[in-house]
């Protein structure tokens, strides 16, 4: 498995892992206030260009029924004696408004279901707001996105937030997870690993603002705990959970504390610590004894 792949699957995992985390709602930004010109201007622009489709085939039509004339003063054809010019005329500049009113009518409709869409992710993104973005409901809520072909317009709302809210560190943080899904939708592409690496400028950018921001250090530890061995990212990953840890012992305890804990000991496991790993496990154990993983990994240890 190449890098990008295994990059992009990383953030499977740590997109999941992320759903511990709480946040506040903060309420949906406006729509820009140019949009509506654009749509216009894009719309005109489809009915013009099929009236320009359709303008050398009317002119062949015109000429054909001028030609029917031609020959009826000809008298080569009576057939044509019966249709004067200006009824011609008149049949020519109603097909002509027809086109063009079924290319308004067609681009009308594609206004429509364009709008449509829209009002489809503002709906979703506003419930994800709602959820905190995290838990069983919001993973929900993401797989409809996703499913409904709605993930582009969802994650193009939380980074119009983030750029409004440049000094909030949730709307960075929300952003960072809004880009994460993106990477698990297009797993294995250079696309998706370009997600990856922007998610984890976001979680630095809402680090940036506040230090102590859980969610974000959390996410952004967890995803560099997936990323290839070769790129050496397991180290840095262990350090973010070190300060986790070290700021959650001043904090009040929360559930998701839990999960710090569990995967600060894997990755000592894996640098070949177990002792460390172990000490870790139990560390967390002390302070959520009901934890069923943090009980599975120190079973395991011991049994080694």
């Amino acid at each position: 498995m190449n890098p990008i792949t295994l990059l992009s699957a990383a953030l499977v995992i740590s997109a999941l892992a992320g759903s511990v985390a709480a946040r506040l709602t903060v309420p949906a930004p406006s729509r820009p206030a140019n949009g509506c010109v654009s749509e216009d201007l894009e719309r005109v622009e489809a009915a013009l260009a099929s009236v320009e489709s359709r303008q050398s085939s009317l002119a062949t039509e015109l000429e054909v029924l001028r030609a029917q004339l031609a020959a009826r003063e000809l008298g080569l054809s009576r057939s044509a004696a019966e249709v004067p010019l200006a009824e011609i005329e008149n049949a020519v500049a109603r097909v002509l408004e027809a086109r063009v009113g079924d290319a308004i009518g067609a681009a009308d409709r594609g206004d429509k279901s364009r709008a449509g869409d829209a009002a489809d992710a503002r709906r979703a993104y506003e419930e994800l707001l709602a959820l905190h973005l995290s838990g069983d409901l919001a993973e929900t809520k993401w797989k409809e996105i996703g499913d409904a072909g709605l993930l582009d317009e969802v994650v193009a709302l939380f980074e119009q937030r983030a750029r409004e809210h440049p000094d909030d560190p949730e709307a960075q943080s929300d952003l960072g997870l809004a880009c994460m899904k993106q990477s698990v939708r297009l797993i294995g592409t250079q696309d998706g690993y370009a997600w990856v690496v922007k998610g984890d400028k976001c979680f630095d950018a809402a680090l940036a603002i506040d230090e102590r921001n859980w969610r974000a250090r959390f996410m952004k530890a967890t995803g560099l705990s997936f990323w290839p061995p070769v790129l050496g990212k397991q180290a840095e990953a262990i350090r973010h959970f070190e300060i986790l840890v070290a700021q959650q012992d001043s904090s009040p305890v929360q559930p998701g504390f839990a999960k710090a804990y569990l995967f600060l000991g894997n990755l000592y496991l894996q640098s070949g610590d177990a002792a460390k790993a172990l000490a870790t496990w139990k560390q967390g154990r002390a302070l959520f004894p009901h934890d069923a993983e943090l009980q599975s990994q120190i079973e395991s240890a011991e049994q080694r």
